[in-house]
């Protein structure tokens, strides 16, 4: 987040707990929503055997939607790491590709608003309630998930299959644990 004292209280409180052992000491269980979490505690230097996988549900059934229109959705933080800039990129190279829809907010809006106004194939639909970012996620061909880090668990990647919407995603991090390839 660019500041210089909160990292450095950060790191020296992190440093501190590394000497102390307290994460391995005091803790009897952490939960975890995926392998790929898992991996990253266990290179931190938590107890393997303390670690337990418990990956993220869904709050109610969205109910699931058979029919789609031509159009691909992105949901997120419109941020650097969720791969957006990734994402208007490749739109921006292929003019065959269909609607882009993109619903979030956050640090990049700016670029998806460059986007939008250069590409009339991309629509930024800022945040929305639950229910109609559920139904954009039903009625998609697709939805995107563009991440260039190690997502922890791929939320959004489950809404979409619960409504019934094939999931394009990264092959990194929990996202990629949710997907199977041609399923």
């Amino acid at each position: 987040r660019n500041s210089l004292a909160g990292s450095a209280i950060l790191s020296t409180s992190i440093f501190l707990h590394r000497i102390m052992q307290t994460w391995n000491r005091n803790v009897d269980v952490f939960l975890t929503p995926s392998q790929t979490t898992r991996g990253k505690m266990v290179e931190f230097g938590i107890d393997s055997s303390k670690i337990v996988i418990k990956p993220n549900a869904l709050d109610i059934d969205p109910g699931f939607h058979a029919t789609h229109e031509d159009y691909l959705v992105f949901v997120g933080r419109l941020s650097p790491e969720k791969g957006l800039s990734v994402l208007l990129k490749t739109w921006s190279m292929n003019p065959h590709f269909p609607k882009l829809k993109i619903i979030g907010d956050g640090p990049d809006a700016h670029l998806v608003q460059s986007a939008a106004a250069i590409d009339p194939r991309i629509e930024w639909l800022g945040k929305r309630p639950l229910v109609e970012l559920l139904n954009t996620v039903g009625n998609a061909s697709f939805l995107v998930m563009p991440s260039v880090w190690h997502e922890a668990f791929g939320r959004t990647t489950i809404e979409a299959f619960a409504k019934g919407t094939p999931v394009i995603g990264s092959r990194i991090g929990g996202t990629a644990e949710i997907i199977t390839h041609g399923v």
